[in-house]
């Protein structure tokens, strides 16, 4: 592995790094004082022998209550060939957008049992020649269903 890649791979993983330790330093707020808009970001990557995949994600939204929001983002990939894959292929790397995606979340807590429903919707945005992009609008509805039973 050269030492350019390497470099990369450990810049991107301390960025990651402090991204999460800032991102649960803060306090958790009241569900009842929950509301309004909201915007964040995420970073989230993948290495293995055929090169790495990184995705950053820019997300804004607004919380209508303690079980309804809505949120719309906008992924960005970074695409990186291995040097085996590149050289043997002529593969290249790539920066390009995603499809833009629009989500609806129901979420109810309980104290026994929690549930939450996510339906996302993404609009063909993203570049086709890239493989970044079905070229066609696509659904997700995503359930989760908790039960607490203690330790």
């Amino acid at each position: 592995m050269s030492t350019i890649r390497l470099r990369y791979r450990c810049v991107w993983s301390l960025i990651a790094l402090l991204v999460c330790l800032f991102a649960t330093a803060q306090p958790p707020a009241s569900d009842l004082a929950v509301r309004g808009i909201t915007a964040g970001a995420r970073l989230q990557g993948s290495v293995n022998d055929l090169g790495s995949v990184t995705r950053l994600d820019a997300t804004g939204g607004y919380i209508f209550n303690r079980n309804w929001s809505v949120e719309a983002g906008v992924p960005f990939y970074f695409v990186r060939p291995s040097g085996s894959i590149a050289s043997g292929t002529g593969a290249i790397g790539t920066n390009a957008l995603g499809n833009v995606y629009l989500q609806a979340l129901f979420k109810r807590p309980g104290e026994t049992w929690g549930y939450a429903s996510l339906l996302t919707v993404s609009a063909p945005s993203g570049d086709k020649d890239c493989g970044l992009t079905t070229g066609r609008v696509t659904a997700d509805w995503t359930n989760h269903v908790e039960y607490y039973a203690g330790r």
